[in-house]
């Protein structure tokens, strides 16, 4: 169990990042912002290679691998809602008022 937590916690991270970040971006920057949210990615990926080079136990690759990834956590503080998450709460006011502000 204690693999199984992080492995879903990443998953869920990564996706919601991605998506978060192609939709409040513009529809003409959508494909670059989507092309550029990979690179993240794969500079993980290559941590993860890192990793595994510098640890040769497998619990101390993944504590060195996910003890990183907490900083998630304060990511939540930095980025706006979703602007899908305000028209499903019914925040139509405050959609206009940062869809005004992307162009």
């Amino acid at each position: 169990m204690k693999l199984v937590l992080p492995g879903l916690f990443l998953s869920g991270a990564y996706q919601s990042a991605y998506t978060l970040s192609v939709e409040i971006v513009s529809k003409r920057h959508a494909a670059l912002t989507s092309i550029v949210i990979n690179f993240p990615f794969v500079a993980g990926e290559l941590y993860l290679v890192l990793a595994a080079y510098l640890f040769r136990d497998y619990r101390d690759m993944i504590r060195f691998a996910f003890g990183t990834s907490f900083l998630l956590l304060a990511v939540g503080f930095f980025i706006p809602e979703s602007p899908r998450w305000l028209i499903a709460k019914k925040r139509y006011q405050l959609v206009k008022c940062r869809m005004s502000k992307k162009k």
